[in-house]
């Protein structure tokens, strides 16, 4: 004997089993061969920026921390770094998934197949919330080399301040493609308020071994 569906039953039925329609295919084999051809193309060409991603999120983020050792308040302190040589600033993926969207989708399976019309959670809309500026900022830029701009608003007598994500400082990792290159060497020069000099240190920073060497 079998069973019937009331009509209060189809009404509290799951949203994603009364919004499932299937379509039967339209395209040629031609044209599903010519998408394939073409995705593989893009795969390609998408590649390079995948595995630098994933590179990256192996990496531990770059963490930069700036010293007061004048002995001394210091107001409004703004680093600048230039860090030689073939090396990028790469910002680190957050996970994994954000890898492989780096890469274009596949095409869509040859034969009929079901859309599946989900709305999601609806969120209700709020007005934008005043954002406070920070203290301290963070700017990188690529120009065959990297350059960087550290920005403290304040720095007390022999104290540090090292640049995190909470400085709208981005979870970044330093890349390079030159596998034989076994440091790099940086140039800080700082100012800072009432301080008519400038500070300048230079230093050479180890490159970590690839990986898989």
């Amino acid at each position: 004997m079998g069973l019937k569906t009331s009509p209060m039953t189809e009404k509290f039925r799951p949203i994603s089993e009364r919004l499932e329609i299937r379509h039967e295919e339209d395209r040629t084999q031609k044209e599903f061969r010519s998408e394939m051809e073409y995705w593989i193309q893009q795969v390609r060409k998408a590649f390079p920026e995948a595995v630098r991603a994933l590179i990256a999120f192996t990496q531990t983020p770059a963490r930069f921390t700036v010293h007061n050792r004048r002995g001394r308040f210091l107001e409004d302190v703004e680093v600048v770094l230039h860090i030689e040589g073939p090396v990028i600033q790469y910002r680190r993926p957050y996970d994994e998934n954000s890898i492989f969207d780096r890469l274009p989708a596949r095409p869509r399976k040859w034969g009929p197949w079901i859309e599946n019309r989900d709305y999601g959670t609806l969120r209700p809309l709020s007005p934008s919330t005043y954002r406070p500026a920070k203290p301290n900022t963070t700017n990188f830029r690529n120009s065959g080399s990297v350059n960087a701009t550290l920005s403290c608003k304040w720095l007390r007598p022999w104290r540090s301040h090292t640049f995190t994500r909470a400085d709208d400082h981005d979870d970044l990792v330093l890349l390079t493609q030159d596998l034989d290159l076994s440091a790099v060497h940086i140039t800080a020069t700082a100012t800072a308020r009432g301080i008519d000099s400038n500070c300048v240190t230079e230093f050479t920073h180890l490159v970590a071994d690839p990986i898989g060497r």
